[in-house]
């Protein structure tokens, strides 16, 4: 399966990164796609001008595949046409149905992925499926953005996304580093397993 995911995507190593709003831009999603990954960028919410630009400089930073995330809480048409028309390989719904979007993305060469949240909208799901947990339920929905490092205030009192927090962070290092680093530890948590 992985190689199929890979092989599809056209990316070496099964690391999608999440397109956090406020948090990923060009350069987060570049690094990740340069270091084999592929680079998510959250565009559902910018005005086309701005989401033209983004990509562009996203384009500039990267020859290998990235990928435009649409929320689908929201009209995306224009922004669809536009990620197309500025060759965004890979397109990313998320929440509701992108059915009305989805052939419009493949007659221009897109792959297409869905995140869905049980089996039941896997099975209406497109070219990919992104699984989430099924502990996880209806997902939280909250408009604050992630802090980045031009934030100032009161740090503590902004959201913090799960996984790897500010406080676990140890040391700086280039995205191509961490992608290393999840790999060897997959590995090792899938050698040891008994199969």
């Amino acid at each position: 399966m992985t190689k199929t995911v890979c092989d599809r995507l056209g990316i070496k190593l099964p690391i999608v990164l999440a397109p956090m709003g406020g948090a990923v831009g060009p350069e987060l999603a570049a690094a990740v796609s340069n270091a084999g990954g592929l680079g998510i960028l959250p565009l559902w919410y910018q005005d086309i001008a701005t989401l033209r630009e983004i990509i562009r400089s996203t384009q500039a930073l990267t020859q290998a595949p990235f990928a435009a995330n649409l929320n689908m809480e929201f009209p995306q048409e224009e922004r669809l046409e536009a990620c197309l028309q500025e060759g965004v390989p890979i397109i990313s719904f998320f929440w509701q149905d992108p059915a009305h979007l989805i052939q419009k993305a493949k007659d221009a060469g897109a792959i297409v992925m869905h995140t869905v949240g049980d089996a039941e909208a896997a099975k209406h799901a497109v070219d990919k499926v992104i699984a989430t947990s099924p502990s996880l339920g209806d997902m939280m929905r909250y408009g604050v953005h992630t802090p980045r490092t031009d934030v100032r205030g009161e740090i503590e009192a902004l959201s913090m996304w799960a996984g790897q927090t500010s406080a676990l962070v140890k040391r700086v290092q280039p995205a191509a580093e961490i992608v290393d680093e999840i790999m060897a530890e997959a590995r090792n948590v899938i050698s040891d397993l008994q199969i």
